[in-house]
């Protein structure tokens, strides 16, 4: 979860430092989402966009970097612990419907 801290200091310290105010949500997040589309992931860069515009926003807010940072070091924690049993259930093999008897005709 350290990547966070690094994320938050690059994306809403120093880019989102560089930027105009007027731009600097939309640029900070566009460039973050474009930098995790290098993973392939289409959740990812779903998260990434979603996320980023979250985090830019309080770094507007606040002014500083508490808040992104927080919350991105919440957001972190949370996929990490709480998603993979989410997963886990979801892919439990469920009733096989293959092999559940058929109707004949005529016979009810």
């Amino acid at each position: 979860m350290p990547n966070g801290l690094g994320e938050e200091i690059f994306f809403r310290g120093a880019l989102y430092a560089a930027l105009d105010d007027d731009r600097a949500v939309a640029v900070s997040t566009a460039v973050y989402t474009l930098v995790t589309a290098t993973t392939r992931n289409p959740a990812l860069m779903l998260a990434a966009g979603t996320m980023g515009t979250l985090f830019s926003l309080q770094r507007r807010a606040t002014g500083g970097l508490q808040a992104p940072v927080l919350t991105h070091l919440a957001w972190s924690t949370l996929m990490v612990y709480c998603l993979p049993p989410l997963l886990r259930s979801a892919h439990r093999p469920g009733p096989d419907l293959m092999s559940r008897p058929t109707m004949r005709p005529g016979v009810y």
